[in-house]
């Protein structure tokens, strides 16, 4: 049964919608947590059953992006010019440096065709972060845009398996 305290937790401490018109170019930003090369995932987990989208989910880490949990669709061949995933970049609840806490709720966005880069790197043995940081030490509202950028630059890269999966224009960020 999911927490649904843990749900409500989440989604209680809202969503800012951003427009970042850097996307369109024809380069991304650099920054530390920019990938040149192909993404180079950790082997993917499903949280509980995947969600009750149509896509099912999986939490994954990457190591050109460390410091991070991606919640993405397992099957990312559906995603096209037609069919494109929006980018939501999550902060954890009291700067928290895991998103364990919010896994399933994360998971059930990724399975309705969402790609979730929440700050945080993926936890071994369930682990969680604890407030003010915790595993890791604190966070910084800069790891949002480090997310996108990093999402900039796998869909621009013609060696990532997220290559021309995301949309270009709109995205959300949770702090």
């Amino acid at each position: 049964m999911k927490n649904t305290n843990t749900t409500v937790a989440c989604t209680a401490t809202g969503l800012l919608i951003m427009t970042l018109s850097a996307f369109g170019a024809e380069e991304a930003p650099k920054s530390e947590a920019t990938s040149q090369g192909s993404a180079t995932e950790t082997s993917p987990t499903t949280v509980e059953d995947g969600g009750t989208g149509p896509y099912k989910a999986v939490l994954v880490g990457d190591k050109s992006l460390a410091t991070h949990t991606i919640f993405r669709p397992k099957d990312l061949s559906v995603f096209d010019a037609a069919n494109k995933l929006p980018i939501i970049a999550w902060g954890n609840s009291g700067c928290a440096n895991s998103p364990s806490g919010c896994q399933n709720f994360l998971s059930e966005i990724a399975s309705h065709g969402f790609l979730v880069i929440a700050i945080g790197p993926v936890q071994t043995g369930g682990g969680r972060g604890t407030r003010g940081g915790g595993m890791g030490g604190g966070t910084k509202s800069s790891q949002l845009i480090d997310a996108i950028d990093w999402a900039i630059s796998q869909n621009t890269n013609p060696a990532s398996k997220y290559y021309n999966k995301m949309v270009k224009t709109g995205y959300v960020l949770k702090a």
